[in-house]
């Protein structure tokens, strides 16, 4: 997946989090985010419609999505290794769609 190389959502943020833009629609920007993460043999755990479940509550909120994924086989070691590295894992990116409109892929 190429993204723009400028741009509002572009960059890292001080505390850590680095997000890109993507060219496409949250919707089609999730479809290709697990196509890959799937094509490399990861894990997708979960996704969690932000903005889905905001709706159900009766608020609004930009188009928000969150996907969990992993390698058991190879975070597994490292949890053994180091069992406080489990709170960084499952790893985490999340898609959002900005108050223009621009769409990016976030993780920390």
């Amino acid at each position: 997946m190429t993204a723009p190389s400028q741009g509002p959502l572009v960059g890292t943020s001080p505390d850590g989090i680095v997000s890109r833009r993507s060219p496409w629609s949250v919707a089609e920007t999730v479809t290709r985010l697990i196509s890959a993460l799937e094509g490399g043999g990861v894990k997708l755990f979960a996704t969690i419609d932000h903005s889905g479940e905001a709706e159900r509550a009766g608020l609004t909120l930009r188009d928000t999505k969150l996907l969990v994924f992993g390698n058991p086989a190879a975070g597994t070691p490292l949890m053994q290794e180091k069992p406080l590295i489990a709170v960084d894992l499952p790893l985490k990116v999340l898609v959002w769609q900005d108050e223009v409109g621009h769409v990016a892929s976030s993780s920390g």
